[in-house]
């Protein structure tokens, strides 16, 4: 089995292991309860709804993200070579790389524009780490998208 260049290849694994952290944290989320939904920056009624004991709609909401992440690592781990490549590989990948890059690049701005129009400040350095983060991993999938095998 073909794998990418060394230093893609490392691009690459980053991505898939990111998403495959980012999916367990999704999880863990969920076990560990309302607070975390609230240091993780959910929408600030999920953990509410969890503490109400109305757990059904965010928990279905995060377990669907924890999903999504869990294919999206598969697309990276199989641009990668270490599965088997996934049917439509390079589309999923630039989709995600997509994605990704949007939401990296766009949520620094979006922040400084939601706190200037709502005096919202809950806005951390833990918004501005995810936004890197996300951005970093969004790289990951342009490589995995352009992995030749």
């Amino acid at each position: 089995m073909s794998q990418p260049r060394t230093a893609s290849r490392l691009w690459i694994l980053y991505a898939a292991w990111g998403c495959a952290l980012a999916s367990l944290l999704h999880i863990v989320t969920i076990i560990a309860g309302p607070d975390w939904f609230d240091f993780l920056g959910a929408p600030p009624e999920y953990g509410q709804m969890m503490r109400d004991g109305d757990w059904v709609f965010p928990v279905a909401v995060t377990l669907g993200i924890a999903a999504i992440l869990a294919i999206w690592s598969a697309y990276a781990f199989g641009a990668a070579g270490a599965i088997k490549r996934l049917p439509l590989t390079r589309i999923i990948c630039w989709a995600v790389a997509a994605i990704f890059l949007l939401r990296g690049a766009g949520g620094i701005p979006l922040m400084i524009f939601v706190m200037l129009q709502t005096g919202f400040t809950a806005l951390t350095a833990f918004h501005l780490a995810a936004s890197v983060y996300i951005l970093s991993l969004g790289v990951g999938f342009v490589f995995a998208a352009r992995a030749r095998r």
